[in-house]
């Protein structure tokens, strides 16, 4: 079912979440928890979201979606829903059991497991539920905390190439950086595990990896060789496992280039500064265009470091001697960062 050689080959399946009532949750005192930059509509979310899937399903992609998937599991195995539900508590981190009672009962209420799903992702609101509090004082503290959920949303999850990542004819599930994001595993393991459209998947890095890493980080150039950016979302320890695992399972793979990008929220990923549009083409960030980079060529044999390298020479050197940039923005600053 999977088969991603590269950044530019011909996209037959997509996996998307459509946005729904997490992202109408959101305002601007929880932003930076939710990792947020600003509020978003969700009808105009929505209108957007199916224009954009709509145009991918008349190119001839087959269009996934999380939420579905994840419902479509439990309607095939009824069993399963007091699983995923007892398994979504467990990750909200949740200290008092009257509102794990609670939250438990209100998600189990939801015949639709579309509905359910839904629900869950859009987290739970203390308008929600009412559970019973004793005259405790960590009680009295959570009753009349001056905060509207028990159960944060999860709007992250619109952002598909994070959580996993495609590699050859595998998939990651990745231990993401952020604690808000990484309920999001959740969903990605229950219909691995579960649903019979992925049986013997074949799994790089679960979420269990000692290192952090996001797919944003992660650029398949070709068979041979991998991008992996060391950044404020992936350490070098996780491209160390990811390297580890991928050499043992592809003798095609030659070598894994982790580059060090700048550890702060503009740069957060390496496709947020380069992207392979074409064989020979990518479009790079004006300010990483001017400046260089440490990388790390890791092989069987070892580990070479170069440093203060400018990005054009490690993409000649490692893509095509004939490839070209594209200064996203048309090279001015104020448009490229308003388009990053």
């Amino acid at each position: 079912m999977i088969k991603v050689n590269s950044e530019i080959g011909k996209l037959k399946k997509v996996l998307v979440h459509r946005p729904g009532k997490e992202v109408e949750r959101l305002y601007p005192e929880i932003y930076e928890r939710l990792l947020f930059d600003g509020i978003m509509f969700a009808e105009k979310a929505q209108e957007e979201h199916d224009i954009f899937t709509s145009k991918m399903r008349e190119a001839g992609i087959e269009v996934f979606y999380i939420e579905e998937l994840v419902a479509e599991t439990i309607d095939s195995k009824p069993a399963l829903k007091e699983l995923f539900v007892d398994k979504y508590i467990e990750l909200a981190n949740i200290k008092n059991e009257n509102v794990k009672k609670e939250i438990k009962e209100f998600l189990l209420s939801f015949d639709d497991n579309l509905e359910l799903v839904k629900a869950s992702i859009a987290g739970v609101k203390k308008t929600e539920i009412s559970p019973k509090f004793e005259n405790k004082l960590s009680d009295h503290v959570e009753k009349y905390k001056d905060y509207p959920f028990y159960i944060d949303p999860i709007p992250n999850i619109l952002f598909q190439r994070d959580p996993i990542a495609s590699i050859f004819d595998g998939i990651n599930i990745h231990n993401m950086n952020r604690e808000t994001r990484k309920r999001e595993k959740l969903y990605y393991l229950f219909i691995f595990e579960n649903n019979e459209k992925f049986k013997n998947l074949n799994i790089h890095l679960s979420p269990e990896s000692q290192g952090t890493i996001e797919g944003g980080d992660i650029l398949v150039i070709n068979k041979e060789t991998i991008f992996v950016g060391i950044s404020e979302r992936t350490t070098a320890k996780a491209v160390e496992e990811l390297s580890e695992v991928l050499f043992k399972k592809y003798d095609h793979l030659k070598r894994v280039i982790g580059i060090e990008i700048p550890h702060e929220h503009a740069t957060m990923h390496l496709d947020t500064v380069l992207t392979q549009v074409d064989r020979k083409l990518f479009s790079i960030d004006p300010d990483m265009y001017k400046k260089n980079y440490t990388y790390y060529e890791i092989t069987r044999k070892g580990l070479k470091v170069f440093k203060n390298k400018e990005i054009i020479k490690l993409l000649q050197k490692y893509v095509d001697p004939e490839v070209e940039l594209l200064l996203v923005g048309g090279g001015d600053m104020v448009r490229a960062k308003r388009e990053q």
